[in-house]
C-alpha cells in the first residue's frame, strides 16, 4: 500500500542520514584532518581527494606536496592518529581487496595506490582549490 510504502521511504532516509552523519561526524572530529584551506573553484560535482595517511610516511607528504602544486583539493586522515578513521579506511580496503598502505588515494569511493597527481587529474574532475 501506498503507507508502506512512504514507511519504507522514510525508513531508508532515516538510515542514510544517520550513516551519512556519523561519517561526516568522525570526518568533521578528526584533529588529523588536515583538509586543504581555500576556495572550490570547480564548484558542484567535482570529484573529492580523499587521502588515507600516516604521520611517519614521508610519500604522504610529497604526495600531499604534488596535490597542493596542482592545486587539488586534498581531504587527508592520519589513519596512525585517529583508531575510528583506521577501521574505516581497514574496512574500505578490505572490501576492495586493496592492500594497506600509505597514501592510498580515494576517489568516487574507489581506493587507489601511489599514481601521481597528474594522472588523477587526467582520470578524474577533481575539486580545486586556490588560496
Amino acid at each position: 500500500s501506498w503507507d508502506s510504502l512512504l514507511g519504507f521511504i522514510k525508513f531508508i532516509l532515516i538510515c542514510f542520514l544517520v550513516m551519512g552523519g556519523t561519517t561526516a561526524a568522525l570526518i568533521s572530529a578528526d584533529p588529523y584532518n588536515k583538509a586543504t584551506n581555500g576556495k572550490i573553484v570547480k564548484g558542484n560535482g567535482c570529484d573529492q581527494v580523499v587521502m588515507y595517511s600516516a604521520t611517519w610516511c614521508g610519500a604522504c607528504r610529497k604526495k600531499k606536496q604534488a596535490f597542493a602544486k596542482a592545486n587539488i583539493k586534498v581531504i587527508e586522515h592520519f589513519v596512525d592518529k585517529n583508531p575510528a578513521m583506521n577501521q574505516i579506511f581497514r574496512q574500505k580496503a578490505k572490501a576492495a581487496k586493496h592492500r594497506v598502505a600509505y597514501p592510498t588515494i580515494e576517489i568516487n569511493g574507489k581506493l587507489h595506490a601511489n599514481y601521481s597527481a597528474d594522472y588523477f587529474s587526467r582520470e578524474y574532475n577533481l575539486c580545486k582549490v586556490y588560496g
